[in-house]
């Protein structure tokens, strides 16, 4: 259970990432 949850949340995380990254090259 544990570890799918930080499983999850670490995927959550790496989106999250990705996302603020495509925003700076759209902001450029």
């Amino acid at each position: 259970m544990y570890r799918i949850a930080v499983g999850c949340d670490h995927a959550g995380f790496a989106l999250k990432q990705r996302l603020a990254d495509m925003l700076r090259d759209l902001g450029h």
